[in-house]
């Protein structure tokens, strides 16, 4: 379980990046071995949280090689973010930082924020291109981007299962 300190904005408890006890990776880590690297949105992390989804296994079904989830800097200080301001998703998002905080677990924090000065959404369109990563999201204007620039997607359709764009290329 991730370790919690007292934030000193709200008084309100969140993890420090410095203190997040799940397994991180560096740039010089990426594309050791053949899997599938799924960088994954805040929205799709708090949907996961919330309903009685397995990522994990919807993921799997469409993608045969191994599966590694990584999560950007930006999009954990926009969990940090929605902890301090939206009391209504600290559970879910205790939940997500309990997940992916398990050593045993394919998720994976990475280290520091590549594409600094950038809104999560601009990171995450510049991290995927730059490593072919997939991306899963159910953000319509980042799914928008991602299909423009042929960046290979994995969404929610109609909040019941995952689909994806793009991922044949991937059989």
């Amino acid at each position: 379980m991730a370790k919690f300190e007292l934030s000193p904005t709200n008084n309100v408890f969140f993890p420090s990046f410095s203190h997040f006890k799940g397994k991180t990776l560096d740039e010089s880590s990426f594309f050791a071995s053949t899997a599938s690297y799924i960088i994954l949105d805040t929205n799709i992390l708090l949907y996961w949280a919330q309903k009685p989804f397995n990522l994990q296994n919807e993921v799997q079904k469409l993608i045969s090689r191994k599966v590694i989830f990584l999560i950007l800097p930006e999009v954990f200080y926009e969990l940090k973010k929605l902890y301090q301001r939206q009391p209504k998703l600290r559970r879910a998002i205790k939940l997500i930082l309990s997940i992916i905080s398990d050593q045993n677990s394919n998720f994976f924090l990475l280290k520091k924020s590549l594409t600094q000065g950038r809104t999560t959404d601009e990171a995450i369109l510049s991290f995927a291109h730059k490593y072919h990563c997939i991306v899963a999201t159910s953000d319509k204007t980042l799914k928008q981007q991602l299909i423009r620039q042929g960046i290979t997607i994995i969404y929610l359709r109609e909040q019941k299962r995952i689909d994806g764009i793009g991922l044949d290329l991937l059989r």
